[in-house]
């Protein structure tokens, strides 16, 4: 049986270009979570106290459902959690970027994000940081997924 692995992410800051500044507030601003082409959740900065979303997910990193890849992409989109505008950016990244980090240790990284979906591909590695705005800071903690093992049924 091969292993099985869960990323948990942590949405902790985010660095928006200065026209866009005014027109997106921390506390509004959604990262929204796509795996292997699949809505997973939106997380949001831990900011004030009403926060509509959770700013931790943890998503397992399984294998493709497309036969056509092989390795999985995680997106980011952030943008606006009430409306599509204002859209900040997105960055894809490989299940094989996250899967060459070291198991439960929490990478803090920014990331650039690009304007454009169809040209997000982080060509990074685990630990390195960009310095670009606008950019996201999130926390990426990869952890071998344990399978609960059945209790034995006790007999009187």
């Amino acid at each position: 049986m091969s292993k099985q692995y869960e990323l948990t992410l942590k949405f902790l800051d985010i660095r928006l270009e200065e026209n866009q500044v005014g027109l997106l507030p921390k506390a509004r601003t959604g990262c929204f979570l796509q795996y292997d082409g699949n809505f997973v959740d939106v997380i949001m900065i831990k900011e004030g106290a009403q926060m509509v979303k959770p700013d931790t997910v943890s998503l397992a990193l399984t294998d493709s459902t497309d036969p056509s890849k092989e390795d999985p992409e995680l997106v980011f989109i952030l943008k606006d959690i009430q409306n599509d505008d204002p859209y900040v950016g997105s960055i894809s990244m490989l299940r094989s970027m996250v899967l060459d980090g070291q198991l439960n240790h929490p990478y803090q990284m920014w990331f650039t994000l690009f304007d454009s979906q169809s040209d997000d591909e982080y060509d990074g590695a685990m630990g390195l940081t960009d310095d670009e705005d606008p950019r996201v800071l999130m926390e990426l903690t990869l952890n071998e997924k344990v399978e609960a093992k059945p209790v034995p049924e006790v007999k009187n």
